[in-house]
């Protein structure tokens, strides 16, 4: 047999040139950048989705209460002698939280010892995923008043909608004079004495299903906020849980005018303006989720019809709407 005798000659071994490494480098940074957004969608996507199964639960909760008592939960104890209780503390039983509810004592205002940990124990179902404050879940207060904050409490980022009612000015509406003719101006203090046109009152009244003549599948019940945003930044604080329609959706409030923690109630006041802070808003792209009164979640966008969205703010308003 004949034997072929191995070749000691080898080709030479090609290494990449510089300007080969650099297309290189610049095909996997295009592909990348080309990849980043739609990654980030998707993520966005299924935030968005955990945000509307929190609201969802939240509308199950109220309805839940709703059928037990035969009325919502009052949206807080503002502007009265009696101890901070409000829609969001009130449903803790309905949302299989029954121990987290047990360990507040009713007996004794919010500030008190005996609240501390109830205050600050985590409710998941209150934090929207697509703010990055979340991870916190319970913040600091910048707000000791009407009659006490705790020094920190768990954060709310889905508030009880009063509607377009008004505080210290309807700064966005085209009349500023307020009444029940005005769509977007009515009642005073977030209806603290009676009189809001919305689901919640700033008061310890409670809202019947069968009093909501507009329809509870055309009347906002819960909705959006970034707590971070605004004063009245907690869940179980008697000032309050609850956000108002004659603001526009995604309205922020500029950095020179965020609260400050642990500046004093006036500084906050003057520097953080209620006609911006208090107002529906997320970090979802173009608008925020909301809670109808039926219980259905429903995405509004921020470029909603201003009229139309006051007009879904009132439980009594008489309107003829169509969801957009």
């Amino acid at each position: 047999m004949n034997y072929r005798k191995p070749s000691s000659s080898r080709r030479p071994l090609h290494g990449f040139t510089l300007v080969e490494l650099l297309v290189v480098i610049t095909i996997i940074g295009i592909l990348v950048a080309l990849l980043l957004p739609a990654v980030q969608s998707a993520r966005e996507a299924a935030r968005r989705t955990q945000c509307a199964n929190h609201l969802k639960q939240l509308g199950l909760a109220l309805h839940n209460y709703h059928y037990a008592h035969e009325a919502l939960p009052w949206g807080s104890t503002y502007n009265s002698t009696l101890n901070t209780v409000t829609w969001a503390s009130q449903i803790l039983p309905n949302m299989e939280r029954q121990a987290h509810y047990d360990s507040f004592d009713f007996s004794v205002p919010i500030t008190h010892a005996n609240n501390a940990k109830a205050v600050t124990t985590v409710v998941e179902s209150f934090i929207c995923p697509s703010d990055p404050a979340g991870s916190l879940g319970v913040l600091p207060a910048r707000c000791q008043c009407c009659p006490g904050s705790p020094e920190k409490s768990m954060a709310m980022w889905y508030v009880g909608s009063v509607g377009p009612a008004y505080d210290q000015a309807c700064s966005f509406c085209p009349s500023t004079t307020p009444g029940a003719a005005n769509f977007c101006c009515q009642g005073k203090a977030y209806g603290d004495q009676g009189d809001g046109p919305g689901m919640f009152y700033r008061a310890p009244i409670s809202v019947r299903f069968a009093n909501v003549k507009d329809g509870l599948s055309n009347t906002i019940m819960l909705g959006e906020t970034l707590p971070e945003q605004t004063i009245h930044n907690m869940a179980f604080a008697s000032n309050m849980p609850l956000s108002k329609t004659n603001t526009p959706i995604n309205t922020m409030v500029p950095k020179n005018q965020l609260p400050v923690v642990g500046a004093s109630d006036s500084a906050n006041h003057a520097t953080n303006p209620h006609n911006t802070s208090i107002g529906f808003k997320s970090l979802h792209p173009g608008g925020a989720m909301f809670c109808m009164g039926d219980g259905s979640v429903q995405f509004f966008m921020e470029s909603i019809d201003f009229k139309l969205f006051n007009e879904l703010g009132t439980k009594n308003g008489g309107e003829v709407v169509t969801l957009p």
